[in-house]
């Protein structure tokens, strides 16, 4: 029987097994001539990452009445039944008080009815004047008001964090802290910072270095026009403030926002979607992840809110509006990769291998689920490491990564390893079986994303046979 004959019936027990298939020795042998050398991994500890669950949050200033329409529902079902829960700050409370139609107790009991996620955030300021066009006031008074409002609703008010804060203010500032993290509830409440201040690094700044120990963690503001443009160097600012977070053994949130900042060169309307995935890349790419994504919709003038999503050739496609972007963020962080083997995608796989050859197995991971979406999985796989007459090496492109895949937790696919659409990536697995080898079972493990590690499935189990 010929490969191509082979591979073809191959196929065919796959599709009619749907999980499983069945390698003859020597067919999955590396036809690249890769020269393979072998590492003793013997008396090597194996890590197992921390386990993280990003949160995300998301609000629009002032659509409220959009947001909670039972007949919009259907245009942003996905977005709305998987947000952690949802955002809101001391302008849109005090335009649901003061600039509503409806009475703000029936808006936030409608608000908490939508969100299938019940959980809120709230940001609060020092500042005293909502904004310079309006007479709104912010203080303990107005902090209160919206937390009565948010917990009447029902909402469970987990985190908080306030703007505008400065050491001359030291002890005002930690006292408004601590009103929104107890007030009603106990949750975190993180200092609110723009990246864009400190020319590459919060370090920069001795006043922001001090506030950051005050609360819970820290928070960036986030208008993408800034992040476009890297005004001063926005970009960099935000990586080293998530890392200062995490190095106090804080919590961080990084804020996306479709505001423009005066930016020419930056259209929300066409712009924000791909801004957007390019600020997320940039924090996996630079080890910067959040344990939140806060979504706020401030400064979105002419930008549609709905809806999430479309289809295009069949597949469901994230749109440039308010839900799109959170639709891509929530598919981005939550979907597992799909392991496709020998053409078809498979869940079990038992291979023969023939002893004292080097066998190289190609193991493709794609994102068969969600194309259009691009994957930054975390790869890992689980078998008895000490197997006698075992030798085995994990390569991605000729470089060696067993010992991510293996021992440090996983394989972080970020960079050039991200599942990009329709661009797989193809892990190799390399075998030798030595006389007196037995059958070596291996499973391969999957996390949707670095900050969301609490979620792991095996996607697929994969039997040697020497």
């Amino acid at each position: 029987m010929t490969f191509s004959t082979f591979a073809s019936l191959l196929c065919i027990l796959v599709a009619l097994s749907f999980s499983s298939c069945k390698e003859k020795p020597g067919d999955a042998d590396d036809p690249s001539g890769e020269e393979v050398t072998f590492v003793d991994y013997s008396g090597i500890r194996i890590k197992t990452l921390p386990e993280r669950k990003a949160g995300v949050y998301w609000g629009w200033d002032r659509r409220w009445h959009e947001i909670t329409d039972p007949a919009n529902r259907g245009k942003w079902n996905y977005v709305r039944e998987n947000l952690t829960g949802f955002y809101t700050n001391f302008i849109d409370m005090w335009c649901m008080v003061y600039q509503n139609s409806k009475t703000p107790e029936e808006t936030c009991k409608a608000l908490y009815e939508t969100f299938a996620g019940k959980s809120a955030f709230f940001e609060a300021t020092m500042e005293t004047k909502v904004n310079d066009g309006q007479n709104g006031y912010n203080n303990e008074e107005t902090d209160r008001r919206t937390l009565d409002l948010l917990t009447g609703a029902g909402f469970s008010v987990d985190y908080a964090s306030v703007n505008y804060m400065t050491l001359a203010q030291a002890e005002y500032c930690k006292e408004r802290m601590k009103l929104v993290a107890t007030y009603k509830g106990d949750r975190k409440c993180l200092t609110l910072v723009g990246p864009w201040c400190f020319n590459g690094n919060i370090g920069n700044d001795k006043d922001a270095m001090e506030m950051s120990t005050w609360g819970d963690g820290l928070q960036t503001d986030g208008p993408l026009g800034y992040w476009k443009a890297n005004q001063g160097k926005m970009r960099e600012g935000s990586y080293s403030i998530v890392k200062r977070a995490a190095l106090l053994g804080k919590e961080s949130a990084v804020m996306l926002a479709p505001y423009d900042a005066g930016i020419a060169s930056y259209n929300q309307k066409t712009d924000f979607l791909a801004v957007s995935k390019d600020c997320v890349f940039g924090h996996e790419d630079n080890g910067a992840m959040p344990d939140l994504w806060t979504l706020w919709m401030y400064g979105a003038g002419g930008m549609e809110l709905f809806p999430e999503s479309s289809k295009t050739d069949g597949q469901e496609v994230p749109q440039c509006t308010g839900t799109g972007v959170a639709w891509w963020l929530l598919k981005h962080l939550n979907t597992f990769p799909v392991l496709n083997y020998g053409g078809s995608a498979v869940e079990s796989a038992s291979i023969d291998v023939g002893k004292g050859k080097v066998t190289s197995i190609p193991l493709t991971f794609s994102n068969k689920d969600c194309p259009v979406v691009e994957l930054s999985p975390v790869l890992r796989v689980i078998f008895p490491t000490d197997a006698p007459h075992w030798k085995y090496k994990f390569t991605v492109n000729g470089v060696d990564v067993t010992n991510d895949m293996v021992f440090n937790g996983g394989l972080n696919c970020v960079g050039k390893l991200r599942l990009m659409q329709a661009a797989p990536l193809t892990v190799k697995l390399h075998v030798l079986a030595e006389e007196g080898a037995s059958p070596l079972t291996m499973e391969i493990e999957a996390m949707p994303n670095l900050s969301n590690t609490v979620r792991r499935k095996t996607v697929a189990k994969i039997v040697l046979n020497p």
